[in-house]
């Protein structure tokens, strides 16, 4: 672990503006869905979040809503043109704090694009990720981005991030939880890009709902 990743690991771990609870809730959903935004300054970070499902995402703010400005996940709705149908998305977002810098730090880089610089959300190392995700982060990247497959076992749709990222995901998963895990790999719809997926193979599943079950929305249960 290099020195810079390593003060930033203890400054977030020792943050004394989250409660752990939350710091594993932010974990789980930086691994999963949730969207990183730090100004070029770096002197502040907030994170949003939205998803479909209203008891989850109410769920989800219950426990950050001491972070947020908000009273209560946002309601949107929109049309869905291929359907012609009604479809609803909650959305909430933390407040800009100096505090998640650190934390800003381990899941994101600076990148540079047609001049324009902006940051990328990405796994820190091996090491941090074995300190970081614990049984509740991962019931919180489980509920964010697991889905039940038909055949058994679990996926996580890690889409966004790099094969050698995903990698180093199993090896912490593999090595800290003795899950028995796989890759599986899913072309877009276009057939021009591969999205590499963890799959929690279904002999894992007793062990894996052991870990997380209590940390779990009800709603959320049918993934594991």
């Amino acid at each position: 672990m290099k020195k810079f990743e390593k003060n930033s690991l203890n400054k977030f771990i020792n943050n004394k503006d989250l409660t752990q609870k939350q710091k594993d809730i932010i974990i789980g959903t930086t691994l999963g869905d949730n969207h990183i935004r730090q100004n070029l300054s770096k002197s502040l970070v907030s994170l949003s979040y939205g998803y479909a499902n209203k008891i989850y995402s109410h769920f989800l703010f219950k426990n950050l809503k001491s972070l947020s400005k908000q009273l209560s996940p946002k309601e949107n709705k929109n049309l869905d043109s291929r359907y012609n149908k009604i479809r609803y998305s909650y959305t909430f977002s933390l407040k800009s704090l100096s505090s998640l810098i650190p934390f800003a730090d381990l899941f994101t880089k600076l990148i540079i694009k047609n001049n324009k610089q902006s940051y990328l959300k990405i796994m820190p190392s091996y090491n941090t990720l074995y300190k970081l995700l614990t049984p509740r982060a991962l019931a919180f990247l489980i509920m964010d981005d697991g889905h039940k497959y038909k055949k058994g076992g679990i996926t996580l749709c890690t889409d966004s991030f790099t094969l050698a990222e995903v990698k180093r995901l199993i090896k912490v998963l593999e090595t800290k939880f003795k899950f028995n895990c796989t890759i599986h790999n899913k072309k877009n719809k276009a057939k021009t890009k591969i999205y590499h997926r963890i799959y929690i193979r279904s002999s894992s599943l007793s062990l894996l709902h052991y870990l997380i079950f209590k940390y779990m929305c009800t709603e959320m249960l049918y993934k594991i």
